[in-house]
């Protein structure tokens, strides 16, 4: 569970309960989590109590459950219909629609420094000329990125601007939001 999840749910770090487990992230490199804490989880008719490990991160997500939690209750998770299927105990099968509101795009901005252009000629569909041109002058101050055109499909789009939007050329992040104003 996400830091800024316990400040949601009202909890406090005192809430939490020290332990020794080492987590691993989705990047391979380890850590400790802040504490534990153990919450009642109701999902659709199912109401269950479940032990999760806090972390300092602001991941994609709000809480995850587990294999522990999913086959505990017994019920089958389906990733492309974003939904838990539930076979209850009266013979019911109860279907429960994941939050798509949960889901935020994010745009990537290529820059001089994370530009590839060998993958650059490979024109998206549309307009021959839309590829990014290798013989083309770049400059630290123009970003190329690839929109989706509702008739012509992806497209090249060439973007100057008059300065960095950061000493290290990059934009900054997009969709983060600031661990410090949830406060300690």
């Amino acid at each position: 569970m996400p830091h800024f999840m316990l400040r949601k749910l009202g909890l406090y770090d005192t809430d939490l309960h020290s332990h020794n487990v080492v987590l691993a992230n989705y990047e391979g490199k380890t850590g400790h989590s802040l504490g534990a804490v153990q919450l009642e989880v109701c999902v659709g008719s199912i109401v269950r109590k479940t032990l999760f490990m806090v972390i300092a991160a602001i991941p994609n997500y709000n809480l995850l459950l587990g294999r522990e939690w999913i086959h505990g209750v017994g019920v089958v998770p389906s990733t492309m219909h974003q939904r838990l299927i539930i076979w209850r105990e009266d013979g019911l099968v109860e279907n429960v629609e994941a939050d798509q509101s949960a889901y935020v795009s994010d745009t990537c901005i290529v820059t001089l420094q994370n530009f590839d252009k060998n993958l650059a000629s490979i024109a998206p569909c549309g307009e021959q000329d839309a590829a990014f041109d290798p013989n083309e002058v770049v400059s630290k101050n123009v970003y190329h990125s690839v929109k989706l055109h509702p008739t012509h499909g992806f497209c090249w789009e060439r973007e100057d601007i008059e300065k960095p939007l950061s000493e290290d050329a990059y934009p900054p992040a997009s969709g983060w939001v600031n661990f410090n104003e949830y406060g300690d």
